[in-house]
């Protein structure tokens, strides 16, 4: 600003240019109009509709009033001092690609909420680009050691229970069965924005991606080798609300197990078929129930408020199968020969 000969108002020239509290509500209606496509302001999905000014100060607030939440403030001192204080959230546009997600860029266009006034009252009110404030978006980072789990093939019909004293056994303590579950939520930081409204976690993909995932399950610590059941390539996936289900021979073959991913971070993997696993070691006494380990992570996308989302790594969800093995089980089958029946034997004789 040049404030030209009259030189600045005695106070310092510089205000709000508002008359009340409705004109600054007003105008919060129109501070994403240029760059932002005229849409107004939320802040978890509430507008930023109301304004209260108290000396120098502005306070932005969402849903109607100032018993709502209160957005950002912006400082307007008379010698030209501004400050902008952001207390929530904003939310941004969304990505163009869920696969693509970044800190995006929200651009305030502040300026004519100024007034300048020379020393004999005249004034001007600045334009919006006078002053503008970039608000980066925050978005969803991974953060934690991974959630695993283990199931054992021997509770399949017909499974092999622990034996008592079996070498090949290498069970945990104490026993697991067909299932493993447990939560997500502490594998991924949403940040300021939050979990989008319902929870925040899906599938990163379609029932052809998931067929795709598949084939890559076993790439980490397995040799990335496909996955088989019974001689059977697990080949095909289907997703069903929340539950994904594999396929081994198509999709109209066997199903082998399930996935469940809940909106709020529940996962829940169900055995349903025995899986293959390596061959044992050789000489044969060393076979035993090895493992066969599932990267499951990979499957799962977190989804912020304003939707920007973040495909986890495959070992964030990790789930280990348990290899059922042969047992003995019986009282010991017997039979009888008779040396006599070689040649030259005595066979019985009568009465001998």
């Amino acid at each position: 600003v040049k404030f030209g000969a009259d030189g600045a108002a005695a106070a310092g020239g510089f205000s709000f240019a508002f008359a009340n509290a409705t004109e600054a509500g007003d105008w919060l209606e129109t501070i994403l109009e240029d760059g932002n496509g005229g849409t107004a302001l939320y802040a978890s999905g509430v507008e930023v509709d109301a304004a209260v000014i108290n000396g120098d100060t502005l306070t932005a607030y969402a849903g109607g009033s100032a018993s709502g939440e209160a957005v950002f403030t912006l400082q307007i001192e008379t010698d030209g001092d501004w400050k902008f204080t952001l207390l929530q959230e904003l939310d941004h546009d969304a990505p163009e690609s869920p696969t693509t997600s970044q800190e995006n860029n929200l651009v305030l266009n502040l300026g004519d909420a100024v007034r300048v006034t020379d020393f004999d009252g005249d004034y001007l009110d600045l334009s919006k680009d006078a002053l503008e404030v970039t608000v980066i978006d925050d978005v969803p980072i991974e953060d934690g050691t991974g959630e695993t789990g283990v199931v054992e093939e021997e509770d399949l019909t017909p499974g092999n229970p622990d034996a008592t004293g079996n070498p090949l056994d290498t069970d945990p303590t104490p026993p697991v069965g067909l299932i493993a579950s447990g939560s997500l939520t502490g594998e991924v930081k949403f940040g300021a924005d939050g979990a989008k409204t319902g929870g925040g976690f899906s599938f990163a993909f379609d029932d052809a991606g998931a067929t795709t995932w598949l084939a890559t399950i076993l790439e980490n610590g397995n040799g990335g080798a496909a996955l088989y059941a019974s001689g059977v390539e697990v080949d095909a996936a289907k997703i069903v609300g929340d539950t994904l289900t594999a396929y081994a021979g198509g999709s109209t073959g066997e199903a082998v197990f399930t996935l469940q991913i809940k909106a709020n971070g529940d996962w829940k993997f169900t055995l349903l078929q025995e899986l293959d696993h390596a061959a044992p070691g050789d000489p044969p006494p060393s076979s035993e129930e090895n493992n066969l380990v599932l990267n499951l992570g990979d499957a799962v996308r977190a989804t912020d408020f304003d939707d920007d989302s973040l495909d986890l790594s495959s070992d964030a969800l990790v789930v280990t199968v348990i290899d059922d093995v042969p047992i003995e089980d019986g009282t010991g089958e017997k039979g009888v020969v008779e040396e006599e029946d070689l040649t030259p034997g005595n066979p019985d004789a009568t009465g001998n």
